[in-house]
């Protein structure tokens, strides 16, 4: 379907959907690299490209031999470098609203119970890490820690956290509206420019969630706020009504 028709161009409704979609790619690509240390190597990489053209465009015969028997590795090396990143993307795409506007899910009764745990945590300055598994599995991530799949109630939760407890440390992971697990370990996050004052518990909340969908709560040992991290972003100094708001618009994307 031709759209319109000039001496030197046609355009048609594919070729302006072809520009949007690598338009829509390389904008999402810019966000999730935005900020973090693949960012420069991915500048680095779209000039490396665009030369690569204008050394062809202009003959410089050397430059593109010398690109030609780069090229064949690029795909290769781009893998390698944005692993971490090209994780991310695919992640968003498997959750986009696009995907996942069909699927409807109920926020169970638990919430009261997760808030009212959070909300004596905070008091109590009792450090936390509560990790939500959403679309993404984390199958490796439970592995590490004990299998308890239990209800998810106030006291267990206060428990668990409590200081004198062997499963204090790690995180919880919920799954299905359970309890999957306790004491699992996360991957901290690699990102640099987080500020100096955030310690290892909110580094990996943060970490998890750049490799995964999932969303983390986070409660800090030393002061008692509550922080939210989610596509690698750390949401601080919630309140609980915040955290309310915040869980019941992100897990009723849950199937």
């Amino acid at each position: 379907m031709e759209l319109f028709k000039l001496d030197f161009l046609s355009v048609t409704f594919f070729d302006l959907l072809d520009i949007a979609l690598v338009s829509f790619i390389f904008y999402k690509l810019f966000i999730i690299l935005r900020g973090t240390r693949a960012y420069q190597m991915f500048i680095g990489f779209v000039v490396l490209l665009s030369f690569s053209f204008l050394a062809e465009a202009t003959q410089l015969k050397g430059m593109t031999w010398l690109i030609d028997n780069i090229r064949a590795v690029w795909v290769v090396v781009f893998v390698i470098l944005f692993q971490a990143e090209l994780r991310r993307f695919l992640i968003y795409l498997g959750q986009s609203k696009l995907v996942t506007s069909f699927l409807k899910h109920e926020i169970t009764n638990f919430m009261d119970a997760l808030l009212e745990a959070l909300e004596n945590l905070s008091n109590t300055k009792t450090g936390a890490l509560i990790v939500f598994e959403k679309d993404t599995g984390l199958k490796a991530i439970i592995e590490t820690g004990l299998t308890l799949r239990a209800d998810i109630t106030k006291e267990l939760l206060i428990s668990i956290f409590n200081k004198n407890s062997p499963l204090h440390d790690g995180a919880v992971v919920i799954r299905d509206n359970l309890v999957e697990a306790a004491t699992c370990f996360l991957p901290l996050t690699q990102n640099p420019n987080l500020p100096h004052e955030l310690g290892t518990r909110h580094r990996a909340g943060i970490g998890v969630t750049e490799e995964s969908d999932a969303l983390v709560l986070i409660v800090s040992e030393e002061t008692g706020k509550i922080s939210m991290a989610s596509n690698g972003i750390l949401s601080r100094d919630l309140t609980i009504k915040e955290v309310k708001e915040n869980l019941q618009k992100e897990l009723s994307n849950l199937n």
